[in-house]
């Protein structure tokens, strides 16, 4: 438990309700922009990000009036040891090229070759700003950051570990129910999206334990943004990738490399460095 401060239920019910209803705002804002104004979807993203950070950090700097000490009971501050945080870094990235490096050789992919364009290279700079801002940014600081600090006060990491994923899957959800009742839009919730955002959440958050710091898991969502758009799925949405192939199946590499590789992959090599780090510690 941490800072021996009594749990508040209703704070962690309204953090989430507020995810949600920031996330359904934004993107709400983002369809009017395209239906009734002349911007590029890519621009339209953008200021969705833009929306979405700008009400959570007004949030935040509320909270920090009423709490000075957040910043630190989040870990929004630099890693413990700079070491496991670059450790921490590493690991996606070398999943990510044993998975590509695999599926070459168990003949998934061929003709494989790296993508480096300038054009490719801005279109991933210009995502990654966009996904920071409208995704990962805001989504750990609400998820990993205030709803777990509350969690934290009463129950175990594991307990802790298992609700702020749980709660991380209803704010997705909430988000889709908000647009399918008061819009009409198709509910486009799968069980493969169920299953992958469960254990996404899991790694999150074992990756913020390792390191100590929020920072680590703002960064590995990026890295799995990135690599589902750049790399393994570019080549069913039909953007030009990182890396160039051939699937035998299309969309196989969706699976065996964003989901099987960086997520479960991840979250093998994390459970066992924080199961270490806990022993280390005791």
């Amino acid at each position: 438990m941490e800072d021996n401060q009594n749990i508040q239920p209703s704070a962690i019910v309204i953090y989430a309700a507020l995810a949600a209803a920031f996330l359904f705002i934004s993107g709400q804002t983002g369809s009017y922009l395209l239906e009734n104004t002349d911007l590029s979807l890519k621009l339209v993203r953008f200021l969705q990000g833009v929306l979405f950070t700008a009400l959570t950090l007004v949030l935040f700097f509320f909270v920090r009036r009423k709490d000075g000490e957040i910043v630190r009971k989040i870990k929004l501050g630099s890693p413990k040891s700079p070491g496991r945080m670059k450790t921490a870094i590493l690991i996606p990235f070398i999943l990510i090229s044993l998975g590509i490096l695999s599926a070459d050789i168990f003949g998934l992919v061929e003709n494989t070759s790296l993508n480096l364009k300038t054009s490719v290279m801005m279109a991933l700079l210009l995502d990654t700003v966009t996904a920071f801002l409208y995704e990962a940014f805001p989504e750990e600081l609400f998820l990993r950051g205030l709803i777990y600090e509350q969690l934290r006060r009463k129950f175990s990491f594991l307990v802790s570990l298992f609700f702020q994923t749980m709660i991380f899957l209803l704010v997705a959800v909430s988000s889709f129910m908000l647009q399918s009742v008061l819009f009409g839009d198709p509910f486009s919730i799968t069980p493969d999206y169920i299953i992958l955002i469960f254990f996404f959440g899991l790694v999150l958050q074992l990756a913020k334990e390792y390191t100590g710091t929020l920072w680590m898991s703002i960064i590995f969502h990026l890295i799995y943004l990135e690599t589902a758009r750049f790399i393994s799925g570019a080549t069913s949405t039909g953007k030009e990738g990182l890396i160039v192939f051939d699937e035998l199946f299309p969309g196989a590499l969706i699976i065996y490399l964003s989901f099987l590789f960086v997520v479960m992959g991840s979250l093998i090599c994390f459970s066992i460095l924080v199961f270490r780090l806990s022993k280390l510690n005791r």
